[in-house]
């Protein structure tokens, strides 16, 4: 995989990864979430609370099968990255880390604090999140998949915005969304390299474009 052809991809995402490990270690998880939090508006609050659903479940498994249709190889490449991610995922939230609790858990009793209406809170399971890991595994797929050095950039953007979403409706703090990236982007520069670099071959290998 040529690394210069990536470099849309690879900048906005490595610019992320580093700015998160800077307040990470500047400031409290605690400090981030209600800094974000405080700057609420309006708009902010229908953004965050509709744009967070890019990194749900539901939404990409339609768009994959949808997907199916055109290009067979690229929604089995988004499936399995998904599929594969969000189920190590959700095993370490629920046993390695399943003493890692939600911002809500820690900050309910904070007076000031801002809640979407319509956006039910969670309090356990914490790390990693699970909605920024299906996002990156999603979007980091399609930033592989197309030339143009803008839409690499431009989808590794709106998997950021949905990590930015779960910190906004205090759903995780920002280590939750930085793991669940690389966790995200992991699986799909795997499958991507298995599926349209090394052409693997998979058991469903027949049903998917050569």
């Amino acid at each position: 995989m040529n690394i210069k052809a990536q470099v849309g991809l690879l900048v906005p995402y490595l610019l992320f990864l580093l700015l998160g490990a800077f307040f990470s270690l500047t400031f409290t998880q605690n400090q981030i979430s209600l800094a974000i939090n405080s700057n609420h508006q309006p708009i902010f609050d229908f953004l965050n609370k509709y744009g967070t659903y890019l990194g749900d479940g539901f939404f990409i498994i339609v768009l994959a099968l949808i997907l199916f249709l055109f290009d067979k190889k690229l929604a089995v490449t988004i499936l399995l990255s998904y599929l594969i991610s969000s189920a190590l995922v959700q095993t370490l939230k629920h046993t390695v880390f399943s003493d890692f609790h939600r911002p809500m858990h820690y900050l309910s009793q904070i007076s000031g604090i801002h809640l979407v209406e319509g956006v039910e809170m969670n309090y356990h399971n914490s790390f990693p999140s699970g909605h920024t890991t299906a996002a990156f595994s999603f979007f980091i797929v399609f930033a592989l998949y197309f030339k143009e050095q803008w839409l690499k950039s431009m989808f590794v953007l709106i998997a950021i915005f949905v990590a930015i979403t779960r910190i906004y409706l205090l759903q995780h703090f920002l280590i939750d969304t930085l793991a669940g990236s690389i966790v995200g982007s992991t699986f799909a520069f795997l499958f991507y390299y298995l599926i349209f670099i090394k052409d693997f071959k998979f058991p469903f290998k027949k049903y998917a474009n050569s």
